[in-house]
């Protein structure tokens, strides 16, 4: 791959190695931001130039069973990395069964073909390798990697196939894994910030499988080998996934290597999944998940975003960079270096094949609550009413572009990246024109998306905390549904 850097590269470095914004030094002087309670100290040089990329175009080819596989090599370092897409996850989950997709995931290394778990673990030990299967829950893709040194490419390749298409799921290990999570997810339903993520993914996305995010008891406790197989066997086919390998391979060799261990996997036709319209918030609604004696209140607002392949992305990734990416962003500034409410604010936008979500959100102290919302109510309106100053503007979009220069340098986003163009059916250029699309972003394109998306008059507001103390000021931001911490409307 080669990138081109222009002189810029010191600003950029800087700029993703500190998680700041850069603000341009002359001498020895310090620079204070315009924005009261950061200061910003002699950082490299701004010169406006973006950076040049030419992405590696991975070599193509599809296996006889359907299955697309992307090829780059990389003999930079004796390693390879495989890892695949199924185009099917959580989104697939059964009604009555949340958690299948990622209960498959999680359990693909704990026996497959001949092997048991110790054997699969002895296995990767001794080619130096390591191996992860994950279905978010919200996601409509399943991914599996394995990676390893490339002296032992042959025998990760044969121990990736039994993982992904042999996997046995015995009894034994099903039976520890209920146990675990069932005690994992009594934990998590302890933490204010999963409560906050729960009960506002089912404000924003009521009927559809996106409003589900985590397991329940009876799904843990109906976890079978046979259903687990069912699963297993409906949804992990070859057509629609995507094989991605990078490292030190040789194209010619790695083909018949993956044909021969995985051109048996049988092609088959999927169930869709149910995909109900999603309709934004339309008007501000408050929903108060009951904490009683919390000392702290967890908020988190927002509404349905954008898809991957909205035009818009790259503009909204601008947007998110100066409103709450990082700790150089508006909402930090303000919430925690200005008014001290908060260890950190952030906010995030979610794009996938359908609209997701975009939330911000931070953990204050019970008394600031109502302060601390009229704050992040006033950032978003901000957003909407006053242009991004140009300092600023272009300060994010150099970290933006910072970041993506360093991701370039490790081979699994380089992967991640082709796979991303490939699902989504993204240009080929899209990555070569990345930086200058970001760079092209203005003030009124931030302005624009700003008014559709953070619209402070339809946002969804999450409060996790001690109803008691709380519950009267919410009442004067909006209309409140009192929830009990297991989902229960409360009386």
């Amino acid at each position: 791959m080669r990138i081109h850097v222009t002189t810029c590269c010191a600003l950029l470095l800087t700029a993703a190695v500190t998680g700041t914004a850069v603000a341009q030094g002359v001498g020895g002087e310090d620079h204070t931001s315009s924005r009261a309670g950061a200061v910003i100290k002699n950082r490299a040089p701004v010169n406006d130039e973006v950076l040049q990329v030419e992405f590696p175009r991975p070599a193509e080819t599809t296996l006889s069973n359907g299955m697309q596989v992307l090829v780059l090599e990389d003999h930079f370092l004796p390693k390879v990395l495989f890892q695949i897409l199924i185009p099917h996850g959580s989104l697939d989950d059964p009604e009555d069964m949340p958690g299948m997709a990622s209960f498959t995931a999680d359990l693909l290394s704990e026996g497959a073909g001949d092997y048991s778990s110790v054997d699969i673990a002895n296995r990767l030990d001794s080619m130096g390798a390591s191996f992860s299967a994950e279905a978010a829950f919200g996601s409509e893709i399943t991914q599996i990697r394995i990676s390893g040194l490339a002296e032992h490419t042959r025998g990760i390749v044969a121990l990736f196939a039994t993982l992904v298409l042999d996997p046995t799921f015995p009894r034994e290990e099903v039976n520890k894994y209920k146990t675990r999570e069932t005690a994992a997810l009594q934990q998590l339903r302890t933490r204010p910030r999963f409560l906050a993520k729960e009960r506002l993914m089912r404000a924003l996305y009521d009927g559809h499988p996106a409003a589900v995010t985590a397991p329940t008891a009876e799904s843990l406790a109906a976890i079978r080998t046979e259903t687990l197989k069912q699963f297993h066997d409906t949804y992990y086919l070859p057509n629609g996934a995507i094989l991605a390998v990078t490292g030190d391979v040789n194209f010619d060799e790695i083909v018949s290597m993956l044909e021969e261990t995985f051109g048996g996997w049988q092609p088959g036709e999927a169930p869709a999944h149910p995909s109900p319209e999603i309709v934004p918030n339309a008007s501000v609604a408050i929903d108060l998940v009951d904490r009683p004696n919390s000392v702290q209140t967890t908020l988190k607002l927002g509404n349905v975003g954008i898809m991957r392949t909205d035009p818009d992305y790259v503009a909204i990734n601008v947007l998110n960079q100066v409103l709450g990416a990082n700790a150089s962003s508006r909402l930090f500034l303000k919430l925690r270096e200005e008014k001290g409410y908060t260890y950190g604010a952030y906010s995030h936008f979610n794009a996938v094949s359908f609209p997701g979500p975009w939330y911000a959100g931070a953990d204050v102290r019970t008394e600031v609550t109502g302060d601390a919302l009229t704050e992040f109510l006033s950032e978003l309106q901000k957003m909407i009413d006053t242009p991004v100053p140009e300092d600023e503007l272009q300060n994010a979009k150099r970290a933006i572009i910072a970041r993506f220069a360093l991701s370039l340098e490790r081979p699994e986003v380089l992967a991640a990246r082709a796979v991303e163009l490939k699902y989504y059916g993204l240009p080929q250029d899209y990555w070569d024109n990345y930086p200058a699309a970001v760079a092209a972003v203005t003030a009124e394109d931030i302005q624009r998306l700003a008014a559709k998306y953070l619209d402070t008059s339809k946002l969804r507001i999450v409060a996790v905390g001690d109803g008691a103390t709380i519950l009267d000021v919410l009442k004067t931001f909006g209309p409140v549904t009192r929830y009990e911490a297991g989902g229960a409307v409360a009386e």
